[in-house]
């Protein structure tokens, strides 16, 4: 219905209407099921611009996050996007196409930025099922289904699978048959022999307008990029190379050069001015990059610069650009960062305005970056001339060294986002209140020497306004000096407190903030009102600024004393709060709380009784509170609590039984208190809860047994709990198990006998516990168990004959019992078992014979069991078997026989000194059928390999990927 609604959508005339219906509707296929010709009409009604835009969208998976920008620029690139007028932009026609295929239903799940554009969208399966059908064979993705695909002649686009983990070269080799026609390739995130075959693609693929190589982990690139001089679209993100060949700078069509993230290029090309139709350059990430080419400001064309770097102090480079480079740039738009700005090297600070930032207007953000942590006095003046557009929407300052801000600040009267950080010297803002009506989000981060935002506040009534009215976030980091909003005091013979009540008792100063951090601000003593927020962490500062807005007016103005120690905090949104570390803070009660954490409070010993008033508190966390000792009996009132959360609190010793009324209470977690020595007995009233967590509390030394009746219990964990001796005898009451955790518990002897019974266990795990010497014998009945991991359980000697009911498990991990002498002969007969791993098992001499009978089993490994001999032959009828690791068996002295047989084996022997020596000519076969084989540290076969005397590398030619002693001898043969 969408579809066809949009197609209709302009249609004034009921005739258009009746027409559609009998023309095109009626002859719709009529089965409810096939919406494919539906959408397949609202396509044949798209005017042709538009119709190549969307079939280009086949190349991206189903379910992709597509990024908008990139795909405007590759449609660009394809030549997609044309103008009649050379007054337009590309780039906002191109966004227009894009927002008129979602409005047609095309694309959906947008998300926007900041300012309202869409950065991300996806399609729906259908539509990509529909954009495959009218791409037809000019387009393919590349992925595992298609390893064997013949190109067809009409093929243009080419992407591969961003999923993918490898490809063979073949593919790639196969594409050059169909290499005049193919104009996109794009091979992001693929592990290749990225050189050779970066090469291939320069000297085969002629006319490529679009090419990515991002993720490719490309160090040195080849300089024949010329070769490919209709290339449009060029992205090298995300690799490792030092410089860019020469060669780029003679790609007179490139459009868009996407450095992003390469972290270790050093520079830009010389002469990259005479790329003459560059529109967009992206370097962020190229954290070495040590300064821009000069002459890039002949470059007009240019919309998108994310990053102007400032030469470095030390750089020898004579061809580093300056600020005048961007004097000419005025169809800059987007985001700008301007970085080591203290080595303003051409020109005094004073000409800083040659940036000519005013006449950029089409900038939606500037950051500007001051690198030396130095006090520098041309600071103010550099700033001072680098005023931007009056429009700006987002500003960021960093280092910046000045002790006053520029005044133009207080001209962006569209701001929307203000940062300012490690601004160690400034003292002093322009006015804010009077101007930023735009503002939403403000933070202000290591101001050290800042001691009011602004230094007055005009108290008329002429000056009443909303103070900041769409103002949102607000952050406050790391200030130490900050004391308040404004110096000026107010009306005479008030407090700083009750002035401001005073002037806003009718007027909340933040209408609209709802997200409130403030930490690391000591000196903090008053801050405009803020009634409407929804969430707030309070960090190592005085309780007061939060009282003053929390604590009913009337109150203070009837009594300049302190607030009743009980009087309950009235915010009527606040949702969550967090509190660590506070001073002065008073033991109020906010009524329609739903999360409160308190944080790092010494001073706290109990929790107040009014606790019992918060009727919505969900979530309550108390931690690092030393002197905290116990729960009041009320808590047992909180009927919507959730989530209980106690940890380091050193001095409770234990938990009130009214904690068994909590009828809510889904989580219970107790971690690192130190002195609890029990829980309440009546935790079987608990109908709700559903996980359990102890953790580090060394004088726990059992459990209640009223727990075995929480039937509703999901996960059980208990870590770290050295007295716990063994857990209550009634487990069988735990219906709804299905996770059981007991780790670094040294006094556990025996599990109860009860465990037989916990019929939806999925996972069991025991680690550290050791003084336990065996498993129940009924554990065989467990048969939803899908996961068995037992570590470090040095006590244990043997496993129960009864693992081979374990009919459903998964995976099972045995880890360092060095006492384990033998495995089960049970174990042969878990026919679900797909990954056993076996790692430092010290005793362990042999596998049980009938391994054969692990049908289903595709992972083995065997780490560090010195006293193991020899693998069984079972292991060789292991049908499922596809990756096999063997390292540090020291004794491990044979391979099965028929090892060689199994196909498309992933093998890795690594530190087998016995088992390299007897790999001789007849035994390298094993290494024939393998897809991956990876020898290290086995001295004899790799040297044989590499020195090739007897012609080993032949043996081993086919196998994608070969890996000895940490040297490639090839990668994906195909390509050589």
């Amino acid at each position: 219905m969408r579809a066809i609604g949009s197609i209709l959508y302009g249609n004034n005339l009921e005739s258009d209407w009746v027409s559609f219906k009998i023309n095109k509707l009626a002859k719709l296929p009529q089965h409810q099921t096939d919406l494919l010709p539906t959408l397949q009409l609202s396509y044949d009604c798209l005017p042709s611009h538009l119709k190549q835009c969307f079939s280009y969208c086949r190349l991206f998976p189903k379910d992709h996050n597509i990024d908008v920008q990139k795909l405007i620029k590759l449609w660009m690139a394809q030549g997609f996007v044309k103008s009649s007028n050379q007054n337009e932009c590309l780039e906002d026609i191109g966004y227009g196409c894009f927002i008129d295929l979602h409005w047609r239903s095309f694309f959906q799940e947008v998300r926007k930025d900041d300012w309202g554009i869409v950065k991300y969208c996806k399609m729906h399966d259908l539509m990509h099922d529909l954009a495959i059908s009218v791409a037809g064979k000019q387009s393919i993705i590349v992925d595992k289904n298609t390893e064997n695909v013949n190109f067809c002649k009409k093929i243009c686009h080419v992407s591969f699978d961003f999923q993918s983990d490898w490809m063979p070269s073949k593919l790639l080799m196969s594409l050059f048959d169909r290499k005049e026609r193919v104009c996109t390739l794009l091979l992001a995130r693929q592990v290749i022999d990225s050189q050779r075959s970066c090469d291939a693609i320069l000297s085969n693929f002629e006319c490529l307008r679009a090419l990515d190589l991002e993720a490719l982990y490309i160090k040195i690139l080849p300089n024949s990029f010329d070769k490919i001089k209709h290339l449009r679209y060029l992205d090298l993100s995300y690799n490792k190379m030092k410089l860019l060949p020469s060669s780029i700078t003679r790609l007179y069509n490139l459009q868009t050069l996407i450095l992003v993230g390469c972290s270790e290029l050093l520079s830009l090309p010389r002469h990259l001015k005479y790329l003459i139709n560059l529109r967009h350059i992206l370097i962020d990430g190229c954290c070495k990059l040590t300064h821009m080419p000069r002459g890039l400001g002949q470059l007009t064309s240019i919309s998108t610069l994310d990053v102007f770097v400032m030469a470095d102090k030390n750089s020898k480079s004579t061809d580093a650009a300056g600020l005048a480079e961007l004097s000419q740039l005025y169809n800059l738009r987007g985001k700008l960062v301007i970085s080591n700005l203290a080595h303003n090297l051409h020109g005094d600070a004073a000409n800083s305005e040659v940036a000519n930032l005013k006449e950029k207007v089409h900038l939606q953000s500037l950051h500007l970056q001051w690198t030396d942590d130095v006090n520098d006095h041309d600071d103010e003046l550099l700033l001072g001339g680098l005023q931007p557009y009056s429009d700006l929407k987002a500003l960021q300052v960093d280092r910046y060294m000045g002790m006053k801000f520029a005044t133009w600040l207080s001209l962006l009267t569209n701001l929307v986002s203000l940062k300012l950080q490690f601004c160690r010297n400034l003292q002093e803002l322009p006015s804010l209140d009077q101007s930023m009506s735009h503002l939403k989000e403000v933070e202000l981060v290591s101001l050290t020497s800042l001691e009011y935002v602004n230094l007055e506040r005009d108290y008329s009534v002429a000056s009443r306004k909303l103070f900041f009215p769409r103002l949102e976030r607000l952050t406050i980091d790391d200030c130490p000096n900050l004391k308040g909003w404004w110096k000026r005091n107010g009306p005479t013979g008030l407090t700083p407190t009750t002035s401001m009540i005073h002037q806003n008792q009718n007027e909340p100063f933040f209408p609209c903030l709802s997200h409130l951090n403030i930490s690391g601000c000591p000196n903090l003593i008053f801050m405009p009102l803020f009634p409407n927020i929804e969430s707030s962490k309070l960090r190592k500062i005085s309780f007061i600024p939060f009282q003053q807005t929390a604590v009913p007016m009337k109150s203070i103005f009837s009594s300049c004393s302190s607030p009743n120690p009980f009087t309950p905090i009235r915010l009527p949104r606040l949702r969550y709060l967090e509190l660590e570390d506070l001073e002065d803070i008073e033991r109020t009660l906010l009524s329609v709380l739903s999360f409160l954490n308190i944080e790092n409070y010494c001073k706290l010993d109990n929790l107040p009784k009014e606790i019992a008033n918060l009727s919505s508190l969900k979530f309550l966390y108390v931690g690092d509170c030393p002197n905290f000792t116990s729960l009041p009996k009320g808590i047992g009132n909180l009927s919507a609590l959730n989530s209980l959360y106690i940890w380091r609190c050193s001095n409770l010793s234990s938990l009130p039984q009214e904690i068994a009324n909590l009828s809510s209470l889904k989580e219970l977690r107790i971690e690192r208190c130190t002195k609890l020595e029990s829980l309440p007995e009546g935790m079987h009233s608990l109908n709700s809860l559903f996980k359990l967590d102890i953790s580090e509390c060394p004088c726990l030394e059992s459990l209640p047994e009223g727990i075995s009746n929480v039937s509703s219990l999901i996960t059980l964990s208990i870590k770290a709990c050295c007295k716990l001796v063994s857990l209550p005898e009634g487990m069988h009451g735990l219906t709804s198990l299905k996770d059981l955790d007991i780790k670094e518990c040294p006094s556990l002897e025996a599990l109860s006998e009860g465990i037989a019974n916990l019929s939806s266990l999925r996972s069991l795990t025991l680690e550290s516990c050791d003084k336990l010497a065996l498993l129940p014998q009924g554990i065989g009945n467990l048969s939803s168990l899908k996961s068995l991991a037992l570590e470090r359980c040095d006590n244990l000697a043997t496993l129960p004959q009864g693992l081979h009911g374990l009919t459903s498990l998964d995976q099972l991990n045995i880890r360092e019992c060095h006492n384990l002498e033998s495995l089960s002969e049970g174990i042969v007969n878990l026919s679900s078992l797909t990954y056993l791993s076996i790692e430092k098992c010290h005793k362990l001499a042999a596998l049980p014979q009938g391994l054969h009978g692990l049908t289903s089993l595709t992972h083995l490994y065997i780490e560090e069991c010195p006293n193991l001999h020899s693998l069984p032959e079972g292991i060789c009828n292991l049908s499922s078997l596809v990756h096999l690791s063997l390292e540090r068996c020291d004794k491990l002295a044979t391979l099965p026989q028929e090892l060689h047989r199994r196909n498309s084996l992933k093998l890795h022997i690594a530190k087998c000194p016995l088992l390299s020596q007897r790999i001789n000519d007849d035994r390298i076969r094993l290494c024939s059928t393998c897809v991956q084989l990876e020898i290290q540290e086995c001295p004899r076969l790799p040297q044989r390999a590499k020195e090739d005397r007897h012609g080993d590398r032949a043996k081993i030619a086919h196998v994608p990927y070969a890996l000895l002693d940490d040297e490639f001898m090839h990668y994906l043969s195909s390509a050589e």
